[in-house]
């Protein structure tokens, strides 16, 4: 940026307040103040037609299409990086107290010619975690994913507009949900990435959040909701160039039976967790398997479907022998597979004590799914191993999945013994 552009710039700022409607965007949403939700409705300026007829604007315009910085800024930006679009676009972030800051417009014009000569640009997915309360600002699984506790500003402007209503989505209250996941990849700087980027890329940063997702689900107990999202460029200082564009944004009515807490003493064990998961995912054998239907087992709140899910997911790490679905004696091999498992895992738990529990619990699957019995015959099955209710036994189920998936996590795949030949018999007698 040349001095006279910003020399342009401030004479521009000076001149055009007459030649400014101040407008309402008629698309309040509801904010956060004071403890309480209030709607906002806030002001925007918008240039007047009469106003590109000033001298000023006129000069400006000329200068910022024959400036080197922006000469191509719309082949990126598109209409964004046309000259009247950069003009536009720079009075509604200098507007302040009723007036156009000439610094503020002069900062995001630098900002913009900054990141237009970037060889390559951030992209962030926005997303937030319901249900999860962070006692700390900022929880850094990798460099470029990030958990944060938001802020009363950031909450407020994540807050959706009214608008959404109007499309049959239900409407909550964000601002009761703090917790906010960020997720980072590199793009080079092309051709409207800066509006929408690449169907690859999208997809490669919703599938970082369900890693991210899975961590919090496998380290602590609890329901949670993955929440809205969206994505945007992410510059060097912070500066959104643009109203970001909410590409995808997902709305439902939660139940919270309570928040789960993540506290200073949780971030260790939670990268951990995060660690683990990311192995898993990448591996995508048996134990994704597992860990997908656990997933899904922890965020039922029937305990039927909760004890069924968790009894597919046991399948699918105890019922697997040489690498290859086992075809016989089911149940007990349920049973004296995962008593060798839970040996391992939970060491205060007896052989014997931990066979008749795994078998209890293919019982109750069985009885669930297929009907086989009465509701006599299930509370037999629970009476065996002193399981008060069916949710009792499904949620002690759970429990002991996730120590087992954890556990095999951290063992070499080939090395697992639903992998290696003769694995299963080799856990009965050794520590893998």
């Amino acid at each position: 940026m040349t001095d006279e552009l910003n020399t342009a710039i401030e004479e521009f700022c000076c001149s055009v307040e007459p030649f400014l409607d101040i407008v309402y965007p008629g698309d309040p949403k509801f904010i956060r103040h004071e403890g309480r939700l209030v709607l906002e409705d806030k002001p925007v300026p918008c240039i007047k037609k009469d106003a590109k007829k000033m001298a000023c604007y006129e000069k400006l315009y000329a200068l910022i299409a024959d400036d080197e910085d922006f000469r191509f800024a719309h082949k990126k930006a598109g209409s964004w990086g046309k000259p009247d679009g950069i003009i536009e676009e720079m009075v509604k972030r200098s507007f302040n107290n009723g007036k156009i800051d000439s610094l503020l417009a002069i900062t995001y014009i630098q900002n913009f010619a900054k990141t237009l000569s970037m060889k390559y640009l951030d992209y962030t997915i926005f997303r937030r975690i319901l249900g999860i309360e962070m006692t700390c600002d900022r929880i850094e699984l990798e460099p470029d994913v990030v958990l944060v506790r938001l802020t009363e500003k950031e909450l407020n402007e994540r807050m959706p507009n009214m608008s959404m209503m109007e499309i049959g989505m239900p409407y909550i209250d964000l601002t009761q949900h703090m917790a906010e996941l960020r997720c980072t990849v590199q793009v080079k700087n092309k051709k409207l990435y800066w509006l929408n980027p690449p169907k690859e890329i999208k997809e490669n940063l919703l599938h970082m959040c369900d890693i991210v997702f899975s961590s919090l689900i496998l380290y602590k107990a609890g329901m949670m909701e993955s929440g809205p999202y969206f994505f945007k460029i992410n510059p060097e200082g912070g500066e959104d160039l643009f109203e970001y564009i909410p590409l995808t944004y997902q709305f439902f009515l939660p139940l919270f039976p309570g928040k789960i807490f993540i506290n200073e003493e949780d971030v260790e064990p939670l990268k951990t967790s995060y660690r683990a998961v990311k192995k898993i995912c990448s591996e995508t054998g048996v134990l994704y398997s597992a860990l997908k239907r656990f997933i899904l087992g922890t965020n039922r709140v029937s305990p039927e479907d909760k004890l069924v899910d968790y009894v597919v997911a046991w399948e699918s790490l105890l019922l697997t022998v040489d690498d290859k679905p086992v075809k016989g004696e089911l149940s007990y091999r349920f049973g004296l597979n995962g008593s060798s498992v839970l040996h391992w895992t939970l060491p205060e738990i007896s052989r014997e004590e931990a066979f008749e529990f795994m078998r209890a619990l293919y019982e109750c699957r069985s009885i669930i799914v297929h009907g086989a019995g009465s509701q006599k015959n299930l509370e037999k099955a629970l009476a065996k191993v002193q399981a008060q209710d069916l949710s009792c036994m499904a949620n002690r189920g759970g429990e002991y999945l996730r120590k087992a998936i954890f556990w095999m996590a951290d063992i070499d795949e080939e090395n697992r013994a639903y992998k290696s030949r003769g694995g299963w018999e080799n856990l009965l007698w050794n520590n893998p």
